[in-house]
């Protein structure tokens, strides 16, 4: 059905009036076009109807103000085209809050893997340490902790630097021996050497 711009012009004025009907029969003649208008940039049927149900609802609020001496279509499709702009910006906006929480994510798995990790090799360190001596145990620990020379240590232990290197060599042995059974030498290479 054609209608003419003077029957849509006559259309504004009465809506401009708050005629409820008029409004009806341009909301009948631009949904459509509208809802079409929107998907050809959005490519989803309930976000295109969902500007077209808000062109209309911000076409009636401005109503007072429409100027009968022009037809619907060019406030219709101006309305509809910054809703259109502001959907694809919230979608960009998505899109790229996704890919920084996806990457969030990941960092936090790595991390917790690292977590993890650091967990599993002091829980061996642990064990390891516990399987030394007591003087072993002493003598590592002032070596690799305190950083301590072997001289130093002998003197604070009253013993030959001798016997604190000999100590030191035995204890490391029983340390490597028990992280490579866990695949953690690398960490012993790192770290006590």
């Amino acid at each position: 059905m054609i209608h003419s711009h003077e029957e849509e012009k006559s259309l504004i004025l009465l809506i401009k009036d708050g005629n409820e009907v008029a409004f009806r029969q341009i909301y009948d003649r631009y949904r459509t076009k509208i809802v079409s208008f929107a998907y050809r940039f959005l490519k989803n049927e309930e976000d295109a109807e969902e500007v077209m149900q808000e062109t209309f609802i911000r076409f009636w609020q401005a109503r007072d103000r429409l100027d009968h001496s022009f037809t619907a279509a060019p406030l219709l499709f101006t309305i509809s085209r910054r809703l259109v702009l502001n959907e694809l910006r919230k979608i960009a906006q998505s899109e790229k809050a996704i890919a920084e929480l996806l990457e969030k994510s990941d960092r936090l798995d790595h991390l917790s893997q690292d977590i993890m990790a650091a967990k599993e090799i002091d829980e061996k360190s642990k064990e390891a340490l516990n399987q030394l001596s007591p003087q072993q145990k002493t003598i590592f620990c002032l070596s690799r902790y305190e950083g301590l020379s072997h001289d130093q240590i002998a003197e604070r232990l009253q013993i030959s630097p001798h016997t604190v290197n000999n100590h030191l060599v035995e204890g490391l042995k029983k340390i490597r021996k028990h992280l490579l059974r866990y695949g953690l030498i690398h960490f012993f290479l790192l770290f006590y050497f």
